[in-house]
């Protein structure tokens, strides 16, 4: 029959103050490369919906002029809403017969600087302004 110790206390493994700190800094250090790239994704993610908006506008407006033989002077006989709520849209007319101009503008990541691009009659978009650049 063996004999057991009663006395001998089981040792309990864990991990050592400088490996927790070495996995902290390297957590740090990935989150302080990935966060930024992640916001950068979001803000582009933002503006591709104002120039999707802006081309279902320019198709819009084309389609009127084709029908019409003229531009619009009323965004609202177009018959088109915004998908997405980042932007506010403006339609600018321009003196016949020159065309149009549609803007859209906001501000998507919440700080001073706006962003603006616009779209006119060619279907050319134009970045006025671009929040994500600082």
């Amino acid at each position: 029959m063996s004999k057991k110790n009663i006395f001998k206390v089981n040792a309990v493994e864990g991990f050592a103050l400088i490996e927790i700190m070495v996995v902290v800094a390297i957590l740090s250090v990935a989150a302080a490369i990935l966060v930024p790239r992640f916001l950068r994704n979001e803000i582009k993610k933002k503006q591709l919906e104002c120039q999707q908006n802006l081309q279902a506008l320019f198709t819009a407006e084309k389609e009127y002029f084709e029908k019409n033989g003229k531009y619009t002077e009323d965004i609202t006989v177009l018959n088109w809403s915004p998908v997405g709520k980042n932007y506010e849209y403006q339609f600018i007319p321009m003196t016949p017969p020159s065309g149009y101009q549609f803007k859209c503008y906001g501000n998507i990541d919440n700080d001073p600087a706006t962003d603006q691009t616009m779209i006119n009659e060619t279907g050319t978009l134009i970045q006025i302004s671009d929040d994500s650049q600082k």
